[in-house]
C-alpha cells in the first residue's frame, strides 16, 4: 500500500465514509467499511482533525461504486 484516503462509497442503496487504499501506482485497490467506527475518538481535537480529513478529501474524490459482498471496487460514479 502507498497511501489511504477518505472516499464516499455506494453499494447501489446506501452511501457511506471509508478508508481507500492505493498502490504504488494510485489504482485504488482496497477499502475498509469501519462507517461506525470513523467518528469515534478518544480525543476531541483528534475527531475534529478527523472530521476535516474526511471532508477535505471527500469532496476531491468522485463516489466509488463498490460490492460489499467481494469488496470490490467497481468504479466511480
Amino acid at each position: 500500500m502507498s497511501y489511504w484516503n477518505y472516499r464516499i462509497l455506494h453499494d447501489g442503496e446506501l452511501f457511506w465514509v471509508g478508508e481507500v487504499y492505493y498502490d504504488d501506482n494510485g489504482i485504488a485497490v482496497g477499502y475498509t467499511d469501519a462507517s461506525k467506527d470513523t467518528l469515534r475518538w478518544d480525543d476531541k481535537t483528534e475527531l475534529l482533525g478527523a472530521i476535516a480529513k474526511i471532508a477535505s478529501d471527500t469532496a476531491k474524490h468522485p463516489v466509488l461504486k463498490v460490492n460489499p459482498k467481494t469488496e470490490e471496487i467497481l468504479g466511480v460514479m
